[in-house]
């Protein structure tokens, strides 16, 4: 990512060990298919990072390996909580089945929220290797740093 303060992006996106499990078995569990989320952050950050404050597990109305639709209801439920905690959307999680953890060209095109990093978590190997990515730079996904606990 870009340093902090540079075009309004932090250095680093921190989240809890257990969230992040749970970003996973969440997206595990809608294999073969992808899989989506959110993640509330605070609406600033300090010494550059970003913290994750809430999960949201999502519904994939597509219910298609290489593409997701979140529940618009859902969405809205999850943007009126994190209003009323003073929490913004940080970050729109998505799996692929089967490929990198890298922003697909389906993935560039229907970013509509580029002020929200995206996570990617794939599962084409046995381990899940997680991406982490800007979305507003008209030159592609800028890649970003994932920290896991305390980010202390």
């Amino acid at each position: 990512m870009t340093r902090a303060g540079e075009h309004g992006w932090p250095d680093a996106l921190v989240i809890a060990r257990d969230d992040l499990d749970r970003v996973i078995a969440h997206l595990r569990a809608a294999l073969p298919n992808e899989g989506v989320a959110l993640l509330a952050t605070a609406t600033g950050w300090s010494g550059g990072l970003l913290r994750v404050t809430r999960f949201v597990p999502g519904t994939n109305l597509d219910a298609s390996p290489t593409r997701y639709t979140m529940d618009p209801r859902e969405v809205i439920d999850a943007l009126s909580e994190f209003e009323r905690l003073g929490w913004r959307l940080g970050v729109i999680v998505h799996s692929h089945p089967a490929t990198p953890p890298v922003p697909s060209p389906i993935d560039r095109h229907e970013a509509y929220y580029p002020m929200a990093l995206a996570m990617i978590v794939s599962f084409a190997t046995p381990t899940p290797v997680i991406g982490v990515w800007r979305m507003d730079d008209p030159a592609g996904p800028v890649a970003g740093r994932l920290v896991i606990g305390g980010g202390e």
